[in-house]
């Protein structure tokens, strides 16, 4: 008797299950990653970033940058591009990738003052990745504000949503600097534009 109630209970419950992996596997899976896509943006927007900018952990705001990017960005397929939460994660994993070859630097020049001249210029030449790799992300910060807000010119931008396109407004511009200073340590490897700092300076 009591196998006799719990029998269209289970069916209903195998019926949903049936439906939702047919949604998955078609069309609809796309409404579904919209969805995630959404939630992912608008968790990245009001938590993480306000958590990252505020901790004094910078191992773990690095790792949470280089992390959650290519998460982000990979939702742009499906859903409104994240250019905001990009701006604001580029700028903190340039930062990163800045870190680790000032490390670098600071290696070649224990290794001049040792008289190691071969694991100094192994030293600099890891360092110019870094800084290559820095501006890269400085840039695609840079780049992802103005998709936003425009490029910087001579004034700021005529209206702001929110706090949030003050902050993207205010890191993506020095984004765009750090960007052209990182592009020189690294030997203009990146190819940030040669105008971008005066724009800056102008905005």
């Amino acid at each position: 008797m009591h196998f006799s109630k719990r029998r269209p209970v289970a069916k209903i419950l195998a019926t949903v299950l049936i439906l939702f992996s047919v949604m998955s596997m078609s069309g609809c899976s796309t409404l579904i990653y919209k969805l995630v896509g959404r939630i992912a943006i608008n968790l990245g927007e009001d938590l993480v970033t306000p958590y990252m900018l505020t901790t004094d952990d910078v191992g773990v705001a690095c790792d949470a940058a280089k992390a959650l990017n290519p998460l982000i960005l990979s939702f742009s397929t499906v859903t409104i591009d994240p250019d905001e939460l990009e701006a604001l994660l580029g700028m903190v994993a340039g930062n990163c990738a800045a870190k680790k070859a000032f490390e670098y630097d600071l290696q070649y020049t224990r290794y001049v003052n040792l008289g190691q001249t071969e694991l100094a210029k192994d030293a600099r030449i890891v360092a110019k990745r870094y800084y290559g790799l820095a501006s890269k992300r400085f840039y695609n910060s840079y780049l992802s504000m103005t998709r936003v807000l425009g490029e910087p010119g001579e004034s700021c931008p005529k209206k702001y949503r929110d706090d949030l396109d003050e902050l993207v407004w205010l890191l993506g511009s020095l984004a765009g600097a750090l960007a052209a200073m990182t592009d020189i340590q690294a030997d203009m490897s990146t190819g940030v534009p040669l105008n971008l700092a005066p724009k800056l300076e102008r905005g």
